[in-house]
């Protein structure tokens, strides 16, 4: 999916039990889908928060907006992100 990647987040945080949890996020827009429907006006982006490894967020560029190809699969987990 081509979209253009906006923002990008990692943390860490103790669960509960003290254990430690890093994640990443990472932040995308791309255009809507024109509606069939004639009553429908669909205009502009849609945005989207994805999680991705807390690893992998450090390869990604600080210098945003930027294209990007993202390999997504069925269950909605980002896969790879590719620059374009």
């Amino acid at each position: 999916m081509k979209c253009k990647l906006v923002g990008k987040k990692r943390g860490i945080f103790q669960d509960s039990n003290g254990k430690e949890v890093r994640f990443g996020q990472i932040f995308v827009t791309y255009p809507l889908e024109e509606s069939l429907e004639e009553d429908s006006l669909t205009v502009g982006d849609e945005a989207a928060k994805l999680s991705l490894d807390y690893d992998s967020i450090g390869d990604l560029p600080d210098k945003l907006p930027v294209d990007v190809e993202l390999n997504i699969n069925l269950r909605g987990k980002v896969l790879s992100v590719e620059l374009l």
